[in-house]
Parts: C-alpha cells; structure tokens; sequence
C-alpha cells in the first residue's frame, strides 16, 4: 500500500482529458477460418491488441438518488511487435442529470493498461485465441469539483479464452479488480474556496471511515454471429461479487445483494477498413426492491433508511454508442 499523490494525478488527468483516445474495447471477430483475429467490438470485452482511437459514450438510466450518468470516454492503444503486444490510455468524463438538483460533470480516474496476445502468434493461424489484460486505475485526487470522489489506486487484470470461426464467435473471461492503496481516513480539502458541487450534501464522503475496497472476481461469456464479414451481433452475460465492485459503503452491508448479474446485447459494423461503429444496450438482472410510503416509514424508525434511501440497484438500463479508428 502506498499513499495517494493528488497533484501528479492532477496534472496527468488534466494532460490525458486534452489527447484524443478510445473506448469499447476491440471484441474479436474472424475472416473465413483465418486466426488472424480483426476487429469486432464491445463495452467489456478483450481482443487482441490494434493501433486504434476511439471514443464512447454510455448513458446509465435510473441510479439511486434520481439521477441519470452519462460517461464519455476516451482511450488510445499503440502496439509493439506486430501486434503481440499493446499499451493504452483511457480518460472518462461523467456527467450527473438529477431530479430536483443542479445537474454537474467530473472528470473520472485515468487508466493505463496493457494487452499481451499469448497466441496465436503473428505469424501463427489458429481458431483459438488467448489474451491477458491488465491495468491501473489512478487516484482522483481531492479537488471533487473537477474530479470523482474515488482517492485510490486499483488495478484490473483478466485471462480472455475465445474461439472464432467464419460466423460465429465466443469467448470467455475471467478477471478480478485489486485495490493498491488505501483509502484517506477523513474528508479532505477541495483545493479551493469554491464550494462542493450541488449534489455532494446528498453522498457521503468516500473515505476509510464510510467506505472499504474490495478485491472483485468477474466472469464474462460472449456469443457472437457474423451474418456479414463486416458485422458482428453478439449477447453476453456478467457475474461479479461483490456487488458494488470495488469500492463498497459500509453501511450497505445488510441490504445489498453479494453478486451483480448483467446481460448484454449489441452490434459492431465495420462501416470502413478502419472504421468501427457498434451500439450496446445492457440489463442488470438484480433490480432492487419498490417501497410503498408503509414500507418506508418502517425502514426509517427500525433500519434508519431514509425515505429516499440508497438502493442496492446500481441502475436501471445502460445503453452506450462508440466510434473506433483503426491505423
């Protein structure tokens, strides 16, 4: 564990917002048997490395608190030995439409990450693929009125199995998210005179007091069809524990469910050579429960859950829209 530097995060957050990069990580797809996997796409997936830019945006419908998130994201991968191996950079921007509330925008926790192809080689066919992925989340820093309230450092790591044929595609994912440093014990200061952004009175500080991180476990199954060589449509299905992820409220201990289960659906059109378009939408499977006012009353005096009180669903439906340059 190691203490969390909120000026370097800063400038490095502040330098990656103003490059151009990607999102929707690239999902494999296959020409007429060949192993030589090109691109396809989906919002959790792994692939084989490629030089590429995007860019994404995902809009989470109905989260606690009456409110809807819309991330913008940004991502760049440069590759190394034909493609064996890949370094990226992605950088969010989440901004918060609320009921009753000012609406407000944050810029997210940077990632540098790293895919290595362990087969097939570049110069190797084959119908199987294998991929490791693995990156870290960077701190956010204190100033919450440009950043997310996440000061820690997390890292992902995951092992992608797939198989691919002239039409259809599957893989398999297994992964896990690492928490690297700790938590500050108390709030601390914004930086600046200028005052929390409006919706910060209704949402604790995330600090060691409040708050713990967790180390997660993800499993994730993709089926893929590809009636066209430039089309893919594809479903796959999410399990992670805890629910949460990573960052978990001590307070929820009682009343939120340990497992998140998700279901997702979508395509990719390789629109040119070097031009991917694909949508998503997503469905989480744990929905949370509706109160009646009896049954809100009794939360308060007996629970001391307020009457708007947090659910454990984390949102309603997701639907994202990406744009990726191949070079």
């Amino acid at each position: 564990m190691f203490p969390v530097r909120t000026g370097f995060v800063a400038r490095l957050v502040t330098w990656a917002a103003g490059a151009v990069a990607i999102t929707l990580s690239t999902m494999v797809a296959a020409h007429h048997g060949s192993a030589r996997v090109p691109p396809g796409l989906s919002t959790g997936g792994v692939s084989v490395p490629r030089d590429s830019l995007s860019v994404s945006v995902e809009h989470f419908k109905g989260e606690s608190q009456n409110r809807n998130r819309t991330i913008t994201t940004a991502r760049g991968e440069l590759t190394l030995r034909d493609g064996l191996l890949g370094f990226s950079l992605s950088v969010p921007y989440e901004y918060l439409h609320q009921r009753d509330r000012a609406d407000a925008g944050r810029y997210g926790r940077p990632r540098f990450g790293a895919r290595l192809r362990l087969w097939p080689f570049p110069d190797e066919e084959s119908p199987f693929f294998a991929v490791f992925d693995a990156d870290v989340g960077f701190a956010s820093g204190a100033d919450r009125r440009r950043f997310v309230d996440e000061n820690f450092y997390d890292s992902r790591a995951g092992l992608t199995l797939g198989f691919a044929t002239e039409h259809w595609l599957t893989q398999f994912r297994a992964g896990g998210i690492f928490p690297i440093s700790r938590l500050p014990e108390r709030p601390e200061q914004h930086g600046s005179s200028i005052p929390p952004m409006p919706f910060e009175a209704h949402v604790h500080d995330v600090t060691g007091e409040s708050h713990e991180l967790k180390k997660v476990t993800e499993f994730q199954v993709m089926v893929g069809y590809r009636p066209l060589d430039s089309l893919l449509i594809y479903a796959s299905g999410l399990y992670r524990t805890p629910h949460g992820g990573v960052l978990y409220e001590r307070s929820d201990a009682d009343r939120v469910p340990k497992i998140f289960r998700e279901l997702e659906t979508g395509l990719a059109w390789l629109v040119l050579d070097d031009l991917l378009v694909s949508v998503s939408y997503r469905y989480p499977l744990t929905r949370g429960i509706e109160r009646n006012d009896g049954q809100k009353m009794i939360d308060l005096v007996f629970k001391g859950i307020p009457p708007e009180g947090h659910e454990f669903r984390l949102y309603h439906e997701a639907y994202a829209i990406g744009v990726s340059y191949f070079f």
